[in-house]
């Protein structure tokens, strides 16, 4: 045992730092939400209200009534459609994956790092560099897939490494087949990652490795596509349509949406990833031009700048640390992996104070180029138990407000996660992921004020609780719509914005709002202001 631990103890303690710093955000996390386990993201319901409804109806989407194509993450939501089919219908369940998933990863990353770095000192700071930057306890709290996604884009690329020695080349085509295909079926960008390593074989002259591994990444895609086509879906989860930016279809649009003007503005605000970039750039050239044999590391870099590129081009948005959260992890796990070839021959002498102002000179570098990193740790870790808060207060009260009162009837809403979790009811969600004929309103430019009335009246919606302001560019809410009060949070850190305002679609629907929302507020969290009709009248 003594020896396992000596041998092992860098990925040994940082896991004990990860399970400290999870059990800590925990319990703060559960003392601001009076108790309850709220994930920093409403996202994260959508899978799990995708998954009670696959394993209790045998329905595939956000509600029971039909089918939704709204997970870009179908391994995901199934792995939670398994767990409550094993354990019943719970809350733990996306944190306990997380939490499995990221100590597998720590797992993996500490054999990784042993096969490049001798020194278990630095194998400890990489490791813990990588696991508050990323950062891993804010993914864990989000309760969504992009854990596993690093896992899973980390074993890619070291199976690929592995095809290139004749010992371990049979393995790893197996392995970089079958977590190709597992890579896109946890995330869809994970074909970027793939079609870059289907360019590298074609550079190696094995077209027929780089077309397997194209079909392979593809079909998870083209699966999930053929079935949601054939429920009258489109191709693509709504998610990734509404969320995405398509291009406009001329010659001006295209050459906009592959932009290298607008993809260099792109890295140049997000600081991380423009830090990690430039080393790459710099390591790489300093392995060609010093003839350094180690292909390996070249071709591991190499990967990591294509990849980065590709997202960086294509994946246009950033909510709360996670969609970029992979290309982090890969990039300082790379990059500090390499630390040993470029060490100093004077950083292996007897430190002499003749060389204090080098010394001191690259102190302040490294200081300048920590502090981006040091940053986003620091805030990420500071902002999680409040983005929990956020939801609690504002989502899950929604949720807790319409299961009591508006069991089985019609509501609009703008956010899905949270009130289709917690609620049976029937949802017309105005923002589309949940709703194909607003998405098509949307994807047509045909979406407005005239359109949302006329799809709550067909569905018989009797309430909505929506943002006000997310639809101001189609002409706002409709004037027919009766608004009874409206719902505050403070100190928002991840919500769309931080009112909700609550409507009664229809005057009949009217004096029944107003006498629920008066019996719901005494049983609201205090912070929250209320404010409306409902709280003028006695």
């Amino acid at each position: 045992m003594k020896s396992l631990i000596k041998k092992h103890w860098p990925v040994i303690s940082v896991i004990i730092i990860y399970f400290i710093t999870i059990f800590i955000l925990i319990v703060i996390s559960t003392r601001m939400n009076h108790g309850h386990l709220i994930y920093a993201v409403d996202d994260a319901y959508i899978h799990m209200a995708i998954a009670k409804n696959f394993v209790q109806y045998g329905v595939w989407g956000v509600t029971k009534y039909g089918f939704t194509s709204t997970t870009s993450s179908p391994l995901w939501t199934f792995l939670l459609a398994m767990t409550y089919f094993i354990f019943g219908i719970n809350e733990m369940a996306p944190l306990i994956l997380n939490i499995l998933f990221g100590t597998l990863l720590l797992i993996i990353s500490h054999l990784i790092l042993r096969k490049y770095v001798p020194n278990q000192l630095i194998i400890f700071t990489i490791l813990l560099t990588a696991l508050f930057v990323t950062p891993l306890p804010t993914l864990t709290f989000i309760g969504m897939e992009h854990i596993l996604h690093i896992l899973l884009t980390l074993c890619l690329v070291y199976s690929y490494i592995a095809t290139l020695s004749a010992i371990t080349r049979h393995r790893g085509y197996i392995l970089l087949m079958v977590f190709a295909l597992l890579i896109t079926m946890t995330r869809f960008e994970g074909i970027f990652l793939i079609f870059v390593i289907c360019l590298i074989f074609i550079w190696q002259k094995q077209v027929l490795y780089s077309g397997i591994l194209g079909i392979m990444g593809l079909l998870p895609i083209i699966v999930y596509g053929i079935w949601s086509v054939s429920m009258g879906w489109y191709f693509l989860p709504n998610s990734i349509i509404l969320k995405g930016i398509s291009p406009i279809l001329n010659l001006k649009g295209i050459a906009e949406w592959i932009s290298v003007i607008n993809l260099i503005s792109r890295i140049y605000t997000n600081i991380p990833i423009l830090i990690l970039l430039i080393f790459s750039l710099l390591l790489l050239t300093y392995y060609i031009k010093k003839g350094i044999s180690n292909d390996n590391k070249k071709i591991i870099i190499a990967i990591f700048i294509g990849t980065t590129l590709l997202h960086m081009q294509f994946v246009r948005i950033e909510w709360f640390y996670r969609y970029n959260a992979y290309i982090i992890f890969f990039g300082i796990l790379i990059l500090s992996s390499t630390i040993i070839d470029l060490k100093p021959k004077a950083c292996l002498q007897k430190i002499s104070w003749k060389n204090s102002k080098l010394y001191l000179v690259g102190l302040i570098l490294i200081a300048i180029i920590s502090f981006p990193f040091a940053k986003r740790a620091f805030t990420a870790i500071q902002l999680t138990p409040q983005a929990t808060n956020n939801i609690y207060e504002q989502q899950y009260q929604m949720g807790r407000f319409l299961a009591k009162f508006y069991r089985g009837d019609a509501v609009a809403v703008n956010d899905i996660g949270a009130v289709s979790y917690m609620t049976n009811i029937q949802i017309l969600d105005l923002w589309g992921l949940g709703n194909l004929e607003l998405a098509k309103l949307k994807m047509n430019k045909g979406y407005n004020t005239e359109q949302i009335y006329n799809s709550a009246k067909k569905m018989g919606v009797t309430i909505s609780i929506v943002y006000d302001e997310w639809f101001d560019y189609c002409g706002g809410i409709p004037s027919q719509w009766i608004k009874i009060g409206q719902w505050k949070v403070s100190n928002n850190v991840v919500l769309g914005e931080n009112t909700v305002s609550i409507y009664a679609v229809n005057a009949a629907a009217t004096d029944q709002l107003i006498s629920n929302l008066k019996s719901f507020k005494t049983d609201m969290p205090k912070d929250i202001i209320q404010s409306g009709k409902y709280m003028e009248q006695n």
